[in-house]
């Protein structure tokens, strides 16, 4: 993979601390992007790989996390970087192990998904566009939640 070295210097850039790939292991599940698991001797990363042009899609994606992590209601991952070369665009997260601990009570996930759920707005929408999948996701804000859906979510 031709961008393991510029990830892990960007990784080091924004912790502050020299990291150096020594195991990339590839996790199942994603449907549009390659997802690994990226070590060194002491942290561990989770890292989203696509295509070069997909670095709006991973920069979106990291202010959604941003978001929801400050709404102070579920726990996600954290964005550490993301970037692109001529080979690929990735993300960065903070990795969570979520097969164990406080991470695999669905009881749990759903007040947490409710409680971020009833935090509310005035307009409907969000500040940037973003993307379900590889769709486009458009998020320009409407007062109306009927015409916010129909036009943006159901119509697009």
């Amino acid at each position: 993979m031709h961008a393991w070295h510029e990830i892990s210097t960007q990784i080091s850039t924004a912790t502050n601390s020299n990291f150096k790939i020594k195991e990339t292991n590839p996790i199942g599940g994603g449907c549009i992007n390659q997802t690994y698991c990226i070590a060194d001797s002491t942290q561990r990363y989770f890292v989203k790989l696509n295509k070069p042009g997909s670095l709006a899609m991973f920069e979106a994606e990291a202010a959604g996390l941003m978001e929801i992590h400050q709404s102070h209601t579920l726990r996600v991952p954290l964005p550490v970087c993301y970037g692109q070369n001529d080979h690929a665009a990735w993300l960065v997260l903070e990795y969570l192990n979520i097969n164990t601990g406080t991470h695999s009570n669905p009881s749990e996930l759903g007040r947490q998904l409710a409680a971020m759920h009833h935090i509310t707005s005035k307009e409907f929408g969000w500040v940037r566009n973003n993307t379900i999948g590889p769709t486009p996701q458009i998020n320009t804000t409407s007062s109306d939640w009927i015409h916010f859906w129909q036009t943006h979510r159901l119509g697009h």
